[in-house]
């Protein structure tokens, strides 16, 4: 319930303000962990239009208890602004002047709703993939909490205005620190059976496919065609 009341008011303050799709779309392009992603606490106090923060506006379509409760649960909120198919949609792509997105998030059932300014809402299917604007109201998968010693002290730590501080889950997310800061001290092999992932990945920059076309069906050019593969299963490697 708290997902849905933060995206409804989102979903109304990017209808009324266009310094706030401004500013997630600026913030979003920074990919300050290699992602799309908008650290909620590191963007709510910034001053926008009027001279008001991100936070106040919310604050006027949703109640301030709910929000500090929400925050205490999901800390690393983040709106991730999706690159979708078809060239429809994207942080790069948006028209800030004319594309109001619409707000998704996922309810306790585990299905994705998404609501427009209006409060109306509807869910995706399993198989549906939006083709118009819209932003994901979702926890960080990049950025935790910092606590105690359990970062070491070389890592980058993110400063909220309020005092709470986080930091990257791993160094490879951490797309803030000067490149010639980062160093890696060894190199590693990639196995055989791991290769096509990386494959995936080439055929997606040079030929604008998604990655799972090439490694469920082989196709690594937009006009492919594939039969699907039935020895694959996923990992993290």
């Amino acid at each position: 319930n708290l997902r849905s009341e933060f995206s409804l008011a989102l979903a109304k303050v990017f209808a009324e303000s266009k310094d706030v799709r401004e500013l997630i779309k600026k913030e979003a392009l920074k990919q300050f962990d290699y992602d799309y992603d908008v650290l909620y606490m590191l963007v709510k106090d910034k001053k926008i239009g009027n001279n008001k923060t991100l936070e106040e506006l919310l604050l006027k379509y949703m109640n301030k208890e709910n929000l500090l409760i929400l925050i205490q649960e999901i800390p690393t909120l983040t709106i991730f602004v999706p690159s979708l198919p078809e060239e429809s949609f994207s942080a790069e792509k948006w028209d800030i002047k004319q594309e109001i997105p619409f707000v998704a998030y996922k309810n306790e059932d585990n299905t994705i709703s998404y609501v427009n300014s209006a409060g109306i809402v509807n869910t995706f299917e399993e198989d549906e993939i939006p083709v118009f604007p819209i932003v994901v109201i979702k926890p960080s998968e990049r950025i935790v909490l910092q606590k105690g010693t359990r970062n070491s002290n070389s890592s980058t730590v993110l400063h909220a205005e309020n005092g709470i501080n986080f930091v990257f889950e791993f160094d490879e997310f951490d797309n803030v620190t000067s490149p010639q800061i980062k160093t890696r001290t060894s190199t590693t092999t990639i196995p055989d059976l791991f290769k096509k992932i990386y494959d995936a990945k080439k055929f997606s920059d040079q030929n604008d496919i998604w990655q799972r076309d090439y490694i469920y069906y082989n196709i690594s050019k937009k006009d492919g065609k594939g039969v699907f593969q039935k020895n694959i299963s996923e990992c993290i490697y």
